[in-house]
């Protein structure tokens, strides 16, 4: 519909210098009047201009002011005027065709003088204006003060005095001698009321400011004001100069075009008022937002240099436009385009903001529009005012017929999640210097592929969730995880985390062939449709948490720093929380062969627990507690006859299906639990003692070595006296005597007995005070004549800095660990005293305590007193 006037924005030449038609080349724009006349578009101040003019020279009747002021800024449009009218008076033919075709009659005054003049290139000789009019006019006029009135008159003899003066405020203000100014503002008032007075003089001159020295001058007088004020009249002069039929277009099909537009938006749910469609009409090819971005907002402000820097702006982005039938929007200023950019960096002189929406273009540029949205947002946000653009405003800016409304709502919800510079902020989008840290974050972790994110998955179940690194394992194959396995330390429990439900297969493999094998505890996730690992939620959260923690360093302050921290902490949190939210189920051994076909495994619950300690004592509480091993130890004691308690308790920790060994002491604890049971179920055989159906008092370093035994039966601890031989009869006297004297009858002796009383291993210094009052129930006062702890503890692979200097000096590496601390605490004490101390023992983390108390006991036997026997 629109055939463009140039090849190339090369061609556009934005810059009217009056100075070319004295020095220019001789193809210029400005030396060409028919081709300039033909280039300029009758704006409102244009025709304001035209019309006094006309009506000044006209044939009937001279009126109207000599004098028309343009008053603008730089890039509006003043050079382009004041030219307009030297060409309508240096080249009336070419001018009498072109005013006659926009309607306005044309005589002007035949060979005028025209005096063109540009300040900014040409100083004023002496530095007076009158000097200039009296090179051309040859009167003769004296340098040092200015002509009167009659001066002037005489030296027109009926000429007529053209003056065009561009830049006459820099003409005025480079003459240093205030005096001298004074005279040149005084002639100049003298010409400009002339003018008003006499059609022999017309001064057209532009200025930038009227309210400052010559333009305060210039306002004291009747004038045709020039301002170009109108936007859209600014508009189009830039179609006018840009396409060569733009007031003959098909405006048929140009109609069609934008009814299909209006229809696109409403699909998007923008709805297009009756109003608003004269505007598109009148805009057309541009978007009235466009118009009213670029021409009021921008050149509005001084963003651009009026008119001219539009008119640079929009030839770019039309050579970096595809050919077509389009509405021409702020989508087409082409943030990859190097000619647009570099007109947008008159407006961001410095690039930063226009290399921050780059980078998110580059980062998003394979979502559909997105360098139509990213272009559009960016021109937004830097025109003053209001930063951005509404959603309802984006959809014009960027939707045309046979738009994918889902692709927009795609491209814009990527730039809200990944735009590390895209804002939204009261429903405006727009791009800023200050980083989304959320959306930079997402951008970088979309970057990561999925097998660092595993990783990280893996290191937070392990340190934030279980809180355990050197004794677990998360399953990836059956192979991995045995290596894994194999690595660690035997003797204490190994911990394997699977991200999904494993086959009866990969379980087996797991066990199959490992050491002390029932020291593996395998957990698996509650529902049977997790796989951690490839959950797309996990592997996001994993990913962010990665970007965030690697952003953090390089952040320029230390707020932003922290944002970052805060990030990468609460993805590492959105890990673990989806993790722990599948709960988990161990996997027991039910039944084990060489053949995983032949193997049973059950699923037990564990409840909400996700720590290994929680874990462990879910286990030790609910499936394996103490009872059990006594049970399961009872039911097999003759297979463990002449084995010590460390080989008993390595074949449970070796054999499975048996109860597990979840803390250091269970097998250890059945043992002595049997041992003391007073039906003597257990005998127990160490070099120091014996001991069967009684208190075991060895302490926790003789304990490992000591040997299980058949039990025996009980040795009384009162023997009598042998039963005295039976005396014969003495047959010399006449009657039998009894065979032996009658036992003394026995007299009830109280006596006190001293009772030893030990507590089982238990797992805080709060478990063992209530032990203690439980085997110290029904005794009175200082009964408790000695008191005796043990404290046990092992740390595998541990850091030893964590432990007291008295227990490991002056090691801080990592490494194994064993302590044991006996500690004896004479009495007598009361129950008391004795559960105080218990409070007041030493700390250590996972450490068992036990207590063994000497205690005094009344006792009732049968005795025989003394002065007994001696009667008998």
């Amino acid at each position: 519909m629109l055939k463009k006037r140039y090849r190339s924005a090369k061609q556009v030449d934005g810059v009217i210098d009056l100075e070319r038609l004295r020095s220019g080349p001789a193809k210029c724009i400005e030396r060409d009047p028919a081709l300039f006349l033909g280039l300029t578009y009758p704006s409102e101040d244009v025709r304001a201009m035209l019309q006094a003019l006309s009506q000044r020279f006209s044939k009937e009747k001279v009126e109207g002011s000599g004098l028309i002021l343009a008053e603008a800024v730089k890039g509006l449009g003043k050079s382009h005027a004041v030219l307009t009218s030297y060409h309508l008076f240096a080249n009336p033919a070419q001018a009498k065709s072109w005013m006659e075709s926009l309607g306005y009659a044309w005589n002007p005054p035949k060979d005028p003088v025209i005096i063109i003049k540009k300040f900014t290139d040409q100083y004023l000789p002496f530095d007076s204006l009158w000097t200039v009019l009296d090179q051309e006019l040859k009167a003769g006029w004296s340098t040092t003060h200015p002509p009167s009135l009659d001066e002037l008159r005489s030296a027109l003899s009926g000429k007529y005095l053209i003056l065009v003066f561009d830049e006459l405020e820099r003409g005025i203000s480079n003459i240093g001698d205030l005096a001298r100014r004074s005279q040149n503002l005084s002639f100049l008032q003298m010409l400009s009321e002339e003018a008003n007075r006499n059609s022999q003089v017309t001064l057209i001159a532009a200025i930038y400011n009227g309210t400052v020295e010559p333009g305060a001058t210039l306002k004291r007088v009747p004038r045709i004001e020039l301002r170009f004020r109108r936007s859209d009249d600014r508009a189009a002069i830039v179609r006018h100069r840009l396409f060569s039929n733009a007031d003959s277009y098909d405006q048929t099909a140009a109609e069609a075009l934008m009814r299909s537009y209006v229809n696109t938006w409403s699909r998007l749910g923008i709805q297009t008022s009756d109003d608003y469609l004269p505007k598109l009409r009148k805009a057309f090819p541009f978007l009235p937002e466009l118009i009213e971005l670029v021409f009021e907002r921008i050149s509005g402000s001084g963003g651009f240099q009026g008119t001219r820097g539009a008119l640079g702006l929009l030839a770019a982005m039309l050579d970096a436009s595809p050919s077509g039938s389009y509405l021409f929007t702020a989508g087409h200023c082409n943030l990859a385009d190097r000619a647009c950019a570099d007109r947008l960096q008159d407006l961001d002189p410095a690039g930063n903001l226009i290399n921050c929406a780059r980078r998110n273009f580059q980062d998003l540029k394979a979502q559909p529009q997105a360098e139509t949205l990213a272009s559009a947002v960016l021109l937004a946000s830097l025109a003053p005012g209001v930063k951005g653009l509404t959603r309802e405003e984006l959809v014009r800016h960027v939707a045309f017929p046979g738009f994918d409304p889902n692709q927009f709502e795609a491209s814009l919800q990527a730039f809200r999640t990944y735009g590390s510079y895209f804002h939204e902020r009261e429903g405006h989008f727009f791009f800023d210097l200050e980083e989304n840290e959320n959306a930079k974050v997402e951008i970088e972790a979309i970057r990561l592929g999925d097998e660092k994110a595993r990783e990280e998955i893996k290191t937070i179940w392990k340190q934030d969730l279980f809180r355990e690194t050197q004794q677990v394992a998360i399953f990836t194959d059956p192979e991995a995880t045995k290596n894994s396995l194999d690595q660690m330390p035997k003797n204490s429990l190994r911990f394997v985390l699977s991200p999904r439900r494993l086959s009866a297969f990969e379980r087996h493999a797991v066990y199959f062939g490992s050491e002390m094998r029932n020291q593996i505890l395998l957990f698996e996730p509650r529902d049977d449709t997790s796989n951690h690992l490839n959950n797309s939620d996990i592997l996001s959260a994993a990913k962010r948490s990665i970007a965030a923690a690697t952003l953090a360093p390089t952040a320029g302050t230390g707020e932003r720093r922290s944002r970052y921290e805060r990030i990468a902490t609460q993805e590492r949190k959105n890990v673990k929380d989806f993790i722990k939210s599948t709960g988990l189920v161990y996997v027991r051994v039910e039944r084990w062969d060489e053949k995983h076909e032949d193997s049973l495994f059950e699923m037990e619950s564990v409840g909400q627990a996700a720590e290994k300690q929680a874990l462990i004592e879910y286990l030790r509480t609910q499936l394996y507690p103490g009872p059990f091993f006594v049970e399961h130890l009872r039911e097999h004691l003759t297979k463990f006859y002449g084995l010590t308690i460390a080989q008993v308790e390595r074949i449970y920790k070796s054999t499975l299906c048996y109860p597990v060994p979840t803390m250091v002491p269970d097998i250890t604890d059945t043992v002595v639990t049997l041992v003391e049971d007073r039906s003597r179920v257990l005998g127990l055989k160490h070099q120091r003692k014996e001991f069967c159906g009684e208190n075991v008092t060895l302490g926790a370093g003789e304990l490992p070595d000591a040997v299980l035994a058949q039990p025996w039966p009980a040795v009384p601890p009162w023997t009598s006296s042998e039963t005295p031989a039976a005396i014969p009869p003495d047959e010399s006297q006449g009657e039998a005597r009894p065979s032996f004297f009658p036992k003394p009858t026995p007299t009830p002796v109280q006596a006190m007995e001293i009772e030893e009383k030990a507590t089982p291993y238990c797992q805080t210094r709060s478990e063992l005070r209530q032990a203690v009052a439980e085997k110290l129930s029904g005794i009175e006062g200082n009964a408790i004549q000695r008191i005796q702890f043990q404290i046990y503890a092992q740390y595998q692979n541990a850091a030893l800095s964590d432990h007291a200097s008295a227990i490991r000096g002056a090691l801080t590496m990592n490494g194994d660990l064993v302590v044991q601390v006996d500690l004896t605490l004479p009495g007598p004490l009361d129950k008391v005293q004795a559960e105080n101390c218990c409070e007041s023992l030493p700390h250590f983390p996972n450490a068992s305590y036990s207590a063994r108390m000497h205690v005094f006991q009344k006792a009732t036997r049968e005795t025989i007193r003394p002065e007994d026997e001696e009667e008998e």
